[in-house]
């Protein structure tokens, strides 16, 4: 799964000026934020759904949440419940990669 194509895309989204300051975006919070979406929507659905901006959304809210608050690394943080919330009921609903159900 690759929810980010690469690190540099999670530094330039928390803004910061290199990933190799802040080591523990690629071997913790990247990880971290692929597994939390794993086990609340389904592993066959995000592998199928990962370029989606919704999934890409949640991924973001997860990293920055953990990145300011990293005592909550690997918990679903309030911003991104709402988001996992809309990926739970569309993965429910068989929506399928064209957004079609299916």
């Amino acid at each position: 799964m690759a929810i980010f194509d690469n690190v540099t895309d999670l530094a330039d989204m928390l803004r910061i000026e290199s990933e190799t300051d802040y080591p523990h975006i690629a071997g913790l919070l990247k990880p971290a934020a692929e597994r939390v979406l794993r086990e609340a929507v389904g592993v066959d659905w995000i592998a199928q759904h990962e370029d989606d901006e919704a999934v890409q959304a949640a991924a973001c809210v997860l990293v920055a949440g953990w990145f300011l608050c990293p005592e909550a690394t690997g918990e679903i943080t309030p911003g991104a419940n709402f988001l996992i919330s809309q990926l739970q009921a569309r993965a429910l609903e068989g929506d399928d990669a064209d957004g079609e159900d299916g």
